[in-house]
């Protein structure tokens, strides 16, 4: 019970500082609008400490403790200290900080900052509600909390005058609507495994998970459990941004309303830290189940645990989760290698690193399981450090159009540098960390037992060389295009924001070096999340297989050659290839947005015009429209612990 003081302090800290923000407005409005007061002490009280908090965690990380109390009649408010639940807490508190910090320059001259770090701080309390409760209630009731705060944040230039305030609105409403078909499924599961299973406990559900159910799904345990891990599956995948429901994050340059329309640091913190990473948590924590081999036991008269024969593991979620981030690899390509706004390629980029994450833990294994929170660790560096070097240019410029932006080579070198760095990690090259992270999910699919495995890893693999063509493009616009025109405003950049960058580029790089140095693939670190020794049985050192790690490494650097070779010297080819009849007609397809933005304007916004003046007060409601989604779900889970006898 002690120990667990310390994950209250996380949820208890961020929660304290959401207050700490209204009274600091108050008490130095002219300081705080500066960011001399308010700014630095929200960093200095509230994100460093839950930092230090969270790190404090990990000698006690395998204690496995839990503790409830009674809300309502067999409704617990509880937490618990996982492995997931640590790591979690330490990647959201520490990239949070670095977000806080890079805010207080990107957002110095904001009107509306006191909304910014309230939202911000509630969405961080939020989620670690969620990743350390026991129990499914108030699992669901932490993320909501953050994605309602969320809402807010996308939300937070809708007063801009025009056009743009306009699709910052609209791009928060798409955003709660989406997101709402993922609370939909996993109200499905949730409730689903309480009425089958009969506990909403999530430590007793990892020991019923192999018995027999109290109560059946159209009289079979096997459909029952297919049902559940589906309905959870499904709605993991939404609250990540997979396929279908990805226009929320990244939509086509011609409607323009996506995650592109936030701030630069909100983007990536609910990209990074926060939002997006809820789906993988939700099937991290769900895996000991998924996974679960072997066949169900029932109990005997005597008492004896016998075999039924159902055998309990079904491959259906995770070859869902692989082909649903391999659709969202291609098509994410497709719409950052079309599109001209930074924000919007810098995005995608970010959410292909987290499909990589979960093509990893489609793979079913142990090693895949690995692989996923790996990826997730080095891609969510990795792509901050993408947000804040092109934000500083951003920053410096006021533009963020690649049609504007080009030939910066001379006043941005170190940038340049930076940049370039991070962007080779990101594609896989060796030794950056990428290279390893990426090399460990194909070998976790080559090495997998599922049906269509291998072509998962071509799949993968394909869209990592794609990944390199985008990649390359936004920066030799940028950094080595003929510029248009030398009339630039080139503000000074803030010392602030190079550290930042600096460390987070010390992170890609240094974390790669340190893996070689500590033997890999020897690595002490999944002892964090297995609590045992892992081997990864790797056939040489530093290659999961010598031939198919070898050949993808080799097709990287040349993908890497061929990209910068045709930027350089092959632009007539380009050219051409670019005005070819099937590739403008997949442009116009990609800057669509393959018309996803397109079929949910029909479904949701086109019957709303046809309801008088109360749709009408509804739309433009922004705050009561959020407040009345997080309400209804809410309702709907406690509707579902009614129905099925929770209360």
């Amino acid at each position: 019970m002690n120990m667990l003081i310390l994950p209250a302090l996380t949820i208890i800290i961020p929660a304290i500082g959401c207050l700490l923000t209204l009274f600091l407005s108050q008490l130095e409005e002219d300081k705080a609008a500066e960011g001399k007061t308010r700014d630095w002490m929200l960093v200095l009280l509230v994100f460093l400490p839950t930092m230090i908090i969270s790190f404090l965690l990990i000698p006690h990380m395998h204690d496995k403790l839990s503790y409830s109390i009674r809300w309502l009649p067999n409704i617990y408010f509880g937490l618990q200290l996982t492995e997931l639940s640590t790591l979690f807490a330490c990647l959201i508190s520490s990239l949070g900080l670095a977000i806080a910090l890079y805010s207080i320059t990107f957002m110095e001259f904001d009107p509306q900052k006191t909304n910014y770090w309230f939202f911000l701080l509630l969405t961080m309390a939020g989620i670690m509600l969620g990743i350390f409760s026991n129990n499914l209630l108030w699992l669901f009731g932490g993320f909501e909390i953050a994605f309602f705060a969320g809402y807010f944040l996308i939300a937070h230039w809708h007063r801009k005058s025009g056009e743009e305030g306009e699709k910052a609105g609209k791009a928060a409403l798409r955003f709660i609507i989406l997101s709402s078909f993922g609370d939909f499924f996993l109200l499905l599961g949730f409730g689903l495994l309480y009425y089958v299973f009969g506990t909403q406990m999530l430590n007793e559900l990892y020991k019923t998970w192999k018995l027999e159910p109290t109560n059946l799904l159209f009289g079979s345990s096997k459909t029952s459990r297919i049902l559940i891990t589906l309905f959870i599956t499904i709605g993991s995948l939404i609250k990540s941004a997979q396929i279908p429901l990805i226009c929320w994050v990244i939509g086509g340059e011609k409607q323009d309303i996506d995650m592109a329309k936030a701030p630069l640091p909100i983007t990536a913190y609910l990209l990074t830290a926060t939002i997006a990473n809820t789906g993988l948590y939700l099937l991290g924590t769900f895996y000991p189940l998924l996974s679960m081999r072997g066949e169900e036991l029932t109990l005997t008269i005597t008492g004896e645990l016998v075999g039924t024969g159902i055998e309990l593991f079904d491959p259906t979620p995770f070859l869902l989760s692989g082909w649903s981030a391999i659709a969202t690899i291609f098509i994410t390509l497709g719409i950052i290698i079309s599109s001209r706004n930074i924000n919007r390629i810098i995005t995608g980029a970010s959410l292909i690193q987290l499909s990589f994450a979960f093509l990893g833990y489609s793979a079913a294994n142990d090693l895949g399981y690995l692989s996923a929170n790996f990826q997730l660790l080095a891609g969510s560096v990795i792509s901050l450090a993408l947000f804040v070097m092109f934000g500083i240019i951003i920053e410096s410029l006021k533009m963020n159009s690649l049609d504007r932006i080009h030939g910066l080579e001379t006043n941005f070198p170190v940038i340049q540098f930076m940049t370039g760095t991070v962007i080779l990690s990101s594609v896989g090259l060796f030794p950056f960390t990428g290279f390893f992270s990426k090399d460990m999910i194909f070998e976790a699919l080559r090495t997998s037992d599922l049906p269509s495995h291998l072509a998962l890893m071509i799949a993968g693999i394909l869209g990592s060389f794609l990944l390199i063509f985008g990649l390359v493009r936004v920066f030799f616009k940028t950094f080595y295009g003929k510029r248009m025109s030398d009339r630039y405003s080139i503000r000074a950049v803030k010392i602030q924001s190079m550290s930042i960058a600096g460390a987070l580029l010390d992170g890609t790089i240094l974390l790669g070096i340190l893996i070689i140095l500590i033997g890999f693939p020897k690595i002490t670190f999944a002892k964090g999340l297995f609590n045992s020794d892992f081997i990864l049985n790797y056939s040489c050192p530093l290659l999961g297989n010598y031939l198919s790690s070898l050949l993808i490494l080799g097709g990287t650097i040349g993908m890497i050659s061929i990209s910068f070779l045709g930027y350089l010297k092959g632009k007539n080819l380009l050219e051409k290839i670019r005005n070819s009849r099937i590739v403008q007609i997949s442009y116009q397809i990609f800057e669509n947005g393959l018309y996803l933005g397109k079929g949910y304007e029909l479904i949701f916004v086109s019957p709303t015009k046809s309801t008088g003046r109360a749709s009408l007060w509804i739309k433009e409601k922004t705050t009561f429209l959020g407040i009345f989604w997080v309400l209804l779900f809410l309702s709907l889970l406690i509707l579902i612990m009614i129905l099925v006898g929770g209360m």
